[in-house]
């Protein structure tokens, strides 16, 4: 191996070292095996809890995840930018369901005698009670899979309807087996706040087969069934299985994207906003910090500094420890020319950060204090 080739090797090593030292405390992601009574086998389960689990008492909902051993990193990563700091979306603990006998498990043929009945009561009787035992769950379960996964799910959802609350399918489509099911089946339940979205990928044998079940749900008309499905031009199968999970995250929780002519209106119609979501989704809706500090920004820009202010210290009242909160305001403070107020708060942002172990933000921070410190 040439010297040179060897030095950035072991460069981006000390990258990768510095990089998982830091920030452990932001992220937990624990790898647990459950000895499964109703399988009589061993499960790998992967789970991930939010950035702000340990420093916060909230509850939180839990997307399960199929095919946890190809889907779970992903996962994790795409729950963490749609819930990120400037990001809509609340946090989910995430469950990764690693794979032994896939199409024992995941193979649907409506027939009594599948495999995937055991699974179905793994997941009832163990999975779930373990996860709402050892985590602080609120109630809302979503549960994601692609490809033989997605008809898991759908079977899931036609079976065992009130397990989980959103069923996001990728790489989904349905046959005639399956339509003459879903036609007998779909009028006899009751849903009641359920979200379903289906989509897969632009080209190959699915795209007629999920159209197949669009037509299906347009002429059933499920009530109290919010859903969606939609083929992803220009993706292939892999691909399906990313952006189906983005996307159907996006659209289980797109409510949680406040209008901006309410956030134009100030903090008490943003309250009342996320309070009505309660029963939307069953379970206390609280106001995101990635829409805190948007919010603010949405103020600032119309030149409404007082109450941005306001939106951005009721959210350190919800998210004490938020470094990022406080590094909005001080930035706000700052396009309005007030340096000292600036300085304050970026000083109290780099302590957040330190204290959370957030080397990005704390240098960030540090050097924006010292920069308004400076002119103050």
């Amino acid at each position: 191996m040439p010297m040179k080739t060897f030095c950035t090797l072991v460069f981006y090593g000390l990258l990768l070292v510095t990089y998982q030292g830091f920030g452990q405390s932001n992220y937990l992601v624990k790898n647990q095996v459950l000895k499964s009574e109703i399988l009589q086998e061993k499960r790998l389960i992967s789970i991930k809890t939010p950035v702000d689990y340990a420093q916060s008492p909230q509850k939180y909902a839990v997307l399960y995840v199929l095919d946890g051993e190809w889907i779970f990193q992903y996962a994790q990563g795409v729950v963490d930018f749609l819930s990120n700091d400037l990001s809509p979306l609340p946090p989910l603990i995430v469950v990764g369901i690693h794979n032994t006998d896939r199409y024992r498990d995941l193979g649907v043929t409506y027939n009594t005698q599948d495999g995937y009945f055991k699974f179905v009561k793994f997941m009832e009787k163990e999975l779930m009670p373990y996860i709402n035992q050892n985590y602080r769950t609120n109630g809302f379960n979503l549960i994601y899979g692609w490809s033989s996964g997605s008809s898991m799910v759908s079977a899931l959802m036609n079976q065992k309807l009130n397990l989980f609350d959103a069923y996001l399918e990728g790489g989904s489509g349905i046959g005639p087996k399956t339509k003459a099911y879903l036609e007998k089946r779909i009028p006899d339940l009751k849903f009641n706040k359920k979200y379903l979205y289906a989509s897969t990928e632009g080209v190959g044998p699915r795209v007629k087969g999920l159209k197949t079940y669009q037509e299906l749900m347009q002429r059933l008309n499920p009530q109290g069934l919010r859903w969606k499905m939609e083929v992803l031009k220009g993706s292939n199968h892999v691909g399906a299985l990313a952006q189906g999970l983005h996307y159907g995250l996006r659209f289980v929780f797109q409510d949680f994207l406040i209008p901006e002519a309410i956030v134009l209106k100030g903090l008490a119609a943003m309250k009342a906003y996320y309070k009505n979501l309660d029963q939307q989704f069953n379970f206390s809706v609280k106001m995101p910090v990635g829409v805190v500090n948007e919010s603010a920004f949405t103020l600032s820009y119309a030149n409404q500094l007082e109450k941005a202010v306001e939106v951005l210290k009721y959210g350190m009242t919800l998210y004490p420890e938020s470094p990022t909160i406080a590094g909005v305001l001080a930035e706000i403070y700052a396009d309005h020319k007030k340096p000292k107020l600036a300085a304050q708060y970026y000083k109290i942002a780099k302590e957040k950060a330190t204290a959370q172990n957030r080397l990005a933000l704390q240098l960030k921070y540090e050097a924006l204090y010292k920069k308004y410190n400076k002119l103050k």
